[in-house]
């Protein structure tokens, strides 16, 4: 997934992914390459995030072999999106977060926002629910345009992908004060 932060204090285009070889099986951590902005096209200027060093440096490499997790969730990364939050300068990640067990689904399906003020990190969970009763599907998001212009109050949504239950849909409702994000379902649509 490559995201623009719109708003964003830099000028970099930023793509998020689970360190797997597969889309489809759940990983142990996420993994982050950036690129400026309007040299999209050049795969030679890339920068993977490597490490934090010991004064707290970013440390990037183009090397791709040395690149290092920005987030970590053991067995529970897989579908996320990242959304820039502009009005309080923060970035959150939505996850859909299948656990796995020796490779094998367990039957945890978890859906999880965190919030940081850098696109690297650290993360700090803000919400976090165990066994959804509505699978949390393929699309776990919130859409810019669903967080209000002071970006305390936001709406995010899950798309169901199991055949049982295709084209359920849940909405939450997001509130913020202080440091604090309370989130409620609003629905359960299909």
């Amino acid at each position: 997934m490559v995201r623009i932060m719109l708003g964003a204090s830099d000028d970099f285009a930023y793509n998020y992914s689970t360190d797997s070889k597969f889309a489809y099986i759940s990983a142990s951590a996420v993994v982050l390459a950036r690129v400026v902005s309007r040299r999209t096209t050049d795969l030679n200027v890339n920068e993977n995030y490597v490490k934090k060093d010991d004064s707290s440096e970013t440390i990037r490499s183009s090397d791709l072999a040395k690149r290092g997790p920005v987030f970590a969730f053991p067995n529970g990364c897989n579908r996320l999106d990242v959304v820039y939050n502009s009005a309080l300068g923060k970035n959150l990640v939505t996850m859909r977060s299948r656990t796995a067990k020796n490779g094998q689904h367990s039957g945890i399906d978890r859906s999880s926002v965190h919030e940081s003020d850098f696109a690297w990190g650290p993360w700090r969970m803000v919400f976090c629910t165990e066994n959804w009763d509505v699978d949390p599907g393929e699309v776990v998001d919130i859409p810019s345009q669903c967080i209000s212009g002071d970006g305390k109050r936001l709406r995010w949504f899950s798309l169901a992908a199991k055949a049982s239950q295709f084209g359920k849909q849940s909405l939450m409702s997001g509130k913020r004060s202080d440091r604090i994000w309370q989130f409620r379902r609003v629905s359960n649509a299909s």
